[in-house]
């Protein structure tokens, strides 16, 4: 079983695990953007193309994870804890939880345009109830109450030590970051991993069969993210004018689209042009 998000990018993985892209699913997108905040945006990349390229199949949503191990599709997963621990009719699902921790929160609010506020803080008052919360522990809703006790009773039940404050790894996650750069993100898995799956496991299968001296090299420019840190805040600022949620933005943006395409396509040439010249020295030795 892995223990931390590393594992999951070990050779030993080679075709054994499912993911839903980001472009498609809420959860996906979230544990993709963790991990490029938790790791930063190289080595957050780094570890998500790795990942990808030990990829079986990509889902078309979040359920199809815990159904394709059920079925014995592929072995591995990233999924909700809840999606995992559900009751089945089998026992062929079993969840780790991989350090550092992500937790998703599921949020609240009663809005300001809202007919009846009176009555919509009722609700909320009610969502907060003890016994709302304790129905949230339940095996068929599987949730983390988010009243103290009841919070370390739950998280103590499934054996996960958390610290406090936390939303991503102990830390405070940039929502607005987050929400900024939604279309760019899935448009590099998309791009990278979705469009490219079965050449992208190719080539990670031919770095595998190296020695680890000549792999090295490959491994680090499959690993590199096709635009910068920079050039990605650049890209953001251009399309979010008044500073708000800019997704469709760059799904829409052909000149984005294709600007990530291309440089993806020239560190995938970059790629195969180096692999024929080590292939070429060893047919030489």
């Amino acid at each position: 079983m892995p223990r931390r998000w590393e594992d999951l990018t070990r050779p030993d993985y080679w075709g054994h695990i499912g993911i839903t892209a980001p472009s498609r699913s809420g959860t996906s997108h979230f544990i993709v953007e963790a991990i490029l905040q938790t790791y930063g945006w190289a080595d957050g990349w780094a570890l998500v193309f790795r990942l990808g390229g030990n990829l079986s199949t990509i889902t078309a949503r979040s359920f199809g994870i815990t159904d394709g191990i059920e079925q014995g599709r592929f072995g591995l997963g990233p999924s909700i804890d809840f999606l995992a621990t559900a009751a089945r009719t089998t026992d062929g699902i079993a969840f780790s939880v991989l350090e550092p921790l992500f937790l998703v929160p599921a949020s609240v609010a009663v809005l300001e345009r809202s007919d009846d506020r009176a009555a919509a803080a009722r609700f909320v008052e009610f969502l907060l109830s003890t016994d709302v919360q304790l129905m949230l522990m339940s095996a068929q809703l599987g949730r983390i109450p988010v009243i103290d006790e009841l919070r370390a009773l739950a998280l103590a039940s499934r054996g996960i030590h958390l610290p406090e404050p936390v939303l991503v790894n102990g830390a405070i996650f940039d929502a607005k970051l987050s929400a900024r750069r939604y279309g760019l993100v899935n448009t590099i898995f998309d791009e990278w991993i979705v469009t490219r799956r079965q050449e992208v496991t190719e080539k990670w299968a031919a770095v595998n069969a190296l020695p680890r001296d000549k792999a090295e090299g490959l491994a680090a420019l499959l690993g590199r993210a096709p635009i910068s840190a920079a050039r990605s805040l650049e890209l953001i600022e251009m399309s979010a004018g008044d500073g708000s949620v800019a997704g469709a933005a760059f799904e829409e943006d052909a000149a984005v689209a294709e600007e990530i395409r291309a440089a993806v396509s020239a560190q995938f040439a970059q790629f195969d042009a180096e692999l024929e010249r080590l292939t070429i020295l060893a047919d030489d030795r």
